[in-house]
């Protein structure tokens, strides 16, 4: 990735071949692009809280719907994948402990913002689509 984030486009080489989650997916790119929007047209930090709040709340609402069938199913994979939310939770939990922090003003880093932005690329287009093939086959589209 380059040094400078960017926004994210989700294409089919996303798809996980469920589509309940997939228009999850594109929503978090969404909010994603908006976080990414709201940090270099420096909307302020209460801009960008909002919207790591809804990140913070969408992320667990879409992997908890994602551990119920992973869970039903007896997914092979489950463990390695909850793994990789939890390390997204603590991050967005941290980023939004610093930006309720209105003693100072923050700014969401490069590095946060890259950090973020690989996440949800890395994790749907890898992680999330080694779980389709096995969903479908369990007669989830």
């Amino acid at each position: 990735m380059a040094d400078k984030p960017h926004t994210l486009t989700w294409d089919h080489s996303w798809s996980t071949g469920v589509k309940e989650f997939d228009d999850d997916h594109k929503y978090l790119a969404s909010l994603y692009n908006q976080l990414f929007t709201a940090c270099y047209a420096g909307q302020g930090p209460s801009v960008a809280l909002a919207i790591v709040e809804k990140l913070v709340d969408y992320t667990n609402d879409h992997f908890r719907r994602e551990d119920i069938l992973f869970r039903q199913y007896d997914y092979p994979g489950r463990e390695a994948h909850i793994h990789e939310h939890d390390l997204l939770r603590e991050r967005l939990e941290d980023l939004m402990e610093v930006l309720s922090d209105t003693s100072k003003p923050h700014e969401i880093s490069n590095a946060t913002l890259a950090f973020l932005h690989d996440w949800i690329e890395r994790h749907t287009k890898e992680r999330d689509r080694e779980y389709g093939p096995f969903l479908n086959e369990r007669g989830i589209f």
